[in-house]
């Protein structure tokens, strides 16, 4: 019986967290042992058992190089497999001060892994044409999880009212809702409404900035996305950077229209399913919503939305149980 064990350091509800118990909940591995467990990467790893393959999802970094090491080498037997979910070319362009020690963390940690997963076809691009990676330990699979909630809910023509756009997440600076509300300030109120769901650190800013706007709303922490979803038009997801962006493919299953910043893997997205603005052009996105009021080209980028989605969960799946095999 094979064992494996998922190693994340950060708990919390929804991204990694809510894609693992997804996979459990699969069941492919119910003859397996198969757990996740929550560490502090930064100490050294100690496990409850010897387990044949163990997969980290937590970030690297060079305080937590040495815990790695020491994962590594007190498990010798082990297959390591390494899943990055959170870096991409344009983190790197944007918070990366020194690319080339960037670059040697990155290789150092995937050197002391047998394989390492990328999260869509951008990133992996990035990740050979930098030559941070081996490519023959390279494998691209797109990050999923189990839409079939999503492809469940009705689509429901629209019959008048204002245009209601959705946004999703971790209300950080990298998801760039700042930017939505800035283009709502010269969206018609009647004809447009925007309804910001999450939390995060920079919710009360962003209320201060849309605190003369009408047409928007901040529904806070959600513990189910698909109702939320379902009262949207569109999904905007203006990103600073995204490995992947987990909440766009959410909303393709619910039949929803994206307009997305064209930022690593969300352009892939986005192709026939909505529309492509240049990052961190505010005029871009306001043209971008301005250019979801017909209702036929709402419908027609819905139909490709769930089409594009509606295989991915079972290629995921399959994905997987090859490398775990």
């Amino acid at each position: 019986m094979k064992k494996i064990i998922n190693l994340i350091d950060d708990a919390r509800p929804g991204g990694i967290r809510s894609l693992l118990d997804d996979m459990a909940a699969a069941g492919l591995w119910a003859g397996d042992s198969w757990k996740v467990q929550a560490v502090d990467s930064c100490k050294p790893i100690r496990l409850d058992a010897d387990y044949d393959v163990i997969v980290v999802h937590y970030s690297m970094a060079w305080r937590k190089l040495p815990a790695l090491f020491l994962l590594r080498r007190a498990y010798p037997k082990a297959r390591l497999v390494i899943v990055e979910h959170h870096y991409t070319k344009r983190f790197e362009q944007l918070h990366v001060a020194s690319p080339r020690r960037f670059r040697t963390l990155l290789r150092l940690c995937y050197g002391l892994a047998d394989q390492v997963i990328a999260v869509s076809m951008s990133q992996a691009r990035w990740l050979r044409s930098a030559g941070i990676i081996d490519a023959t330990k390279l494998e691209t699979i797109p990050a999923c999880r189990n839409y079939a909630r999503f492809l469940s809910l009705p689509r429901v023509e629209r019959a008048g009212g204002p245009i209601v756009i959705g946004a999703l997440g971790r209300i950080e600076h990298a998801k760039g809702f700042d930017l939505l509300i800035r283009a709502f300030a010269d969206l018609p109120t009647g004809q447009f409404r925007l309804r910001i769901a999450g939390d995060g650190s920079q919710r009360e800013a962003l209320q201060q900035l849309a605190a003369n706007l009408e047409h928007v709303e901040f529904v806070g922490h959600l513990d189910d996305a698909a109702p939320f979803l379902a009262s949207c038009d569109v999904l905007a997801m203006p990103s600073r950077h995204e490995a992947f962006g987990l909440v766009c493919a959410e909303a393709k299953a619910a039949g929803l229209p994206v307009v997305v910043s064209d930022v690593d893997a969300l352009p892939e997205q986005a192709q026939g399913c909505g529309v492509i603005v240049a990052a961190e052009d505010v005029g871009a996105l306001r043209e971008a919503l301005m250019h979801m009021t017909r209702a036929s080209r709402l419908l027609g980028y819905s139909r490709n939305a769930r089409k594009s989605v509606v295989n991915a969960w079972s290629d995921f799946l399959s994905s997987w149980s090859r490398v775990l095999a």
